[in-house]
C-alpha cells in the first residue's frame, strides 16, 4: 500500500475505532467496499464490548494527540510515555487532555516530594515567625492551622507538576476515558462518512468521489 492509502485507512480505522486487517485492506478498491468492511468490523466488534471500547478510546486519544501536538501516528502507541508526547509546562496541557477526553474526574497531578518538602517548611516557618511576633506557641498553631492549611492545600494544586501515581503510559490513561460510543448508524451512513474521509484525505470534491469510484483509476489514490 502507498502512502496515501495507509493515510486513508488510518484516518477510517481512528474515525470508527476498529482496525481493517492487511489482507482485508488490500482487496479494498473502491469507498463502498471500504464503508462494507467497516461496517463488518463494526458488528464483530459490537459482539465484544470490553475490547472495542478500550480500542475506540485509545484512537480517539490518539487521534488527539496527533492534531494537538503533531505526534507522528506510529509514534503513538499504548506503551508511549505520557511525558514524551505532552510538553514540559505539563499542568495547562493535563487539562485541556482531561477536557479533550471528556473526564475531568480524571486523577490530578501531584506535588513532588521538594515541593511538599518546601511548602511544610514555609507552614512551619509561619508560625516562629507568629511566635516571634510575641503569640503564644498555641496560638500561634490555631492560626496557621486555618488559613496555612488552606494554603498549602491551594499551592499543592497550583505547584503539582508531576503524574499521579500508576499513571506514565498511555495505556494508564484508559480506564479513566470516558467510554466511547459505539458506532450506531446505518451503513449508508457509513458510506457517507468513509467518502467524506477520503475527499479529505485526497484532496478531491465530495462531487466527483462515487462510491463505486477506483481509488487507483479514478480518484489516483498511491
Amino acid at each position: 500500500m502507498g502512502l496515501d492509502a495507509v493515510e486513508l485507512l488510518c484516518a477510517v480505522e481512528d474515525e470508527f475505532g476498529i482496525v481493517i486487517a492487511d489482507d482485508v485492506a488490500s482487496s479494498i478498491t473502491t469507498p463502498r467496499q471500504l464503508a462494507d468492511a467497516v461496517a463488518a468490523q463494526l458488528t464483530t466488534a459490537n459482539t465484544q464490548p470490553p475490547a472495542c471500547i478500550n480500542q475506540a478510546q485509545f484512537y480517539r486519544l490518539r487521534s488527539w494527540l496527533q492534531a494537538e501536538y503533531g505526534i507522528a501516528r506510529r509514534s503513538i502507541t499504548p506503551d508511549t510515555a505520557i511525558r514524551s508526547v505532552l510538553p514540559p509546562s505539563l499542568r495547562q496541557h493535563w487539562r485541556q487532555l482531561k477536557t479533550a477526553i471528556g473526564r475531568h474526574d480524571m486523577p490530578n497531578l501531584r506535588c513532588t516530594n521538594l515541593v511538599r518538602l518546601l511548602l511544610v517548611a514555609g507552614w512551619l516557618g509561619g508560625i516562629a515567625l507568629l511566635s516571634w511576633f510575641g503569640l503564644s506557641p498555641g496560638i500561634s498553631i490555631l492560626i496557621a492551622l486555618v488559613p496555612g492549611g488552606w494554603c498549602i492545600a491551594w499551592l499543592s494544586t497550583k505547584l503539582a507538576s508531576a503524574l499521579p501515581n500508576g499513571i506514565t503510559k498511555l495505556r494508564d490513561l484508559l480506564p479513566h476515558l470516558a467510554h466511547a460510543q459505539p458506532w450506531q448508524r446505518s451503513d449508508d451512513e457509513i458510506l457517507q462518512r468513509v467518502i467524506q474521509l477520503t475527499s479529505v484525505q485526497l484532496g478531491i470534491p465530495l462531487a466527483n468521489i462515487h462510491p463505486d469510484s477506483h481509488f487507483v483509476k479514478d480518484l489516483g489514490l498511491s
